[in-house]
């Protein structure tokens, strides 16, 4: 694998091809990161500086160099090991500056968000190059309030609430902010017609699993609480189990404000049902279904199914569902290729793992 190397400026400055190794991992939702292990030499000091960019070949993202350690050995040789996040980690560098409403659809709400905070803003905030990538048009809507909160973490909350994934990529020398869905492959797909992407061991395309579900953090009712004071407290609740299937969540909102009646009975109640909703989603049912799988039997990750898609998994004591793949750790080292994804289980609003 090749990989492209630049400056603070985004200016292409030179090439690796003679990794020892490579490690890169994509997600979905939170920055991605890599890390490579070369053999040290002047040359590589004096390109892979701090804060400068990777780019790999095959891919439109670049990562920022955030950690360097020279490895000085007699017996194997020195090696050089660098290793950062993607630009999506630039966004954590900012913070929700002054209190922001957001209603409406929600990817215009994330791109005032990130505008407000990165781009349209005093100059001496706005991250260079960062730019509003197309619209995507998804139709989703939502109401919310943040004051205070980091703009990364604040994207990535909304994104996975929604089940979106979101990136930073390098486009004709700048970097545009891009919201976006993966495809359903499942068996599951109701309104659409991709080609299914089944892993299993029955298929012999799913070479290990480890499967794991946590109920413990589990809650799927919330009593959300805003402003005001005892039995006058505004309050709205989300969710509608019952019985022993019922997880119950207490939401302190009252950092949610109406600002003194500025904001209309009707949205500031939208915004606390928003922030119910989600912490709900950070609170749901934790299944993950990490494996290493064929990527050249079947399917191959890049050309058959892609980040954030939804597939078929089932190990071979028969447990099984719709997973989405949030996060590939490619690795590259003496031994060829690895492709090793995690399985986010997916579930449709009221249905159940089985």
């Amino acid at each position: 694998m090749e990989f492209y190397l630049y400056d603070e400026n985004l200016v292409m400055t030179g090439m690796i091809d003679d990794a020892v190794s490579a490690i890169w991992t994509p997600r979905y939702y939170n920055p991605g990161d890599f890390e490579l292990y070369l053999r040290a030499s002047s040359h590589a000091v004096k390109l892979l500086g701090m804060q400068r960019y990777v780019k790999r070949a095959d891919m439109d993202s670049l990562c920022v160099i955030e950690h360097i350690e020279i490895q000085e050995d007699e017996e194997s040789g020195d090696h050089y090991i660098i290793s950062g996040r993607d630009l999506k980690s630039l966004l954590e560098r900012r913070i929700v500056w002054s209190q922001t409403s957001l209603r409406g659809r929600v990817e215009e709400c994330l791109r005032k968000l990130v505008s407000e905070n990165a781009i349209d803003t005093a100059p001496e905030r706005v991250i260079p190059g960062l730019a509003l990538g197309p619209d995507s048009g998804f139709a989703e809507t939502m109401a919310k309030q943040i004051t205070g909160a980091n703009l990364m973490e604040a994207v990535s909350d909304i994104c996975r609430t929604y089940q979106w994934g979101w990136d930073i990529i390098f486009s004709n020398g700048t970097l545009q902010l891009i919201f976006y869905k993966g495809a359903d492959r499942s068996y599951g797909q109701t309104d659409t017609d991709n080609p299914y992407v089944v892993f299993s061991a029955e298929f012999d395309n799913l070479i290990s699993s480890i499967y794991t579900q946590d109920i413990s953090q589990f809650k799927n009712v919330a009593l959300v609480a805003g402003e005001g004071e005892g039995k006058a407290r505004k309050k709205t609740i989300v969710g509608e189990a019952s019985g022993m299937d019922r997880y119950e969540l207490y939401v302190d909102a009252r950092d949610v404000s109406s600002n003194e009646g500025e904001i209309s009975e009707t949205d500031y109640m939208a915004q606390l049902y928003g922030r119910g909703l989600e912490k709900l989603e950070a609170a749901s049912l934790g299944e993950t279904f990490e494996g290493e799988v064929d990527n050249t039997n079947m399917y191959i990750y890049g050309e058959d199914y892609f980040l954030g898609d939804i597939v078929a998994v089932k190990n071979k004591y028969g447990i099984t569902g719709n997973a989405r793949v949030v996060e590939m750790i490619e690795c590259w080292d003496e031994n060829g290729y690895t492709a090793v994804p995690t399985f986010e289980t997916f579930v449709e609003r009221g249905t159940q793992w089985q």
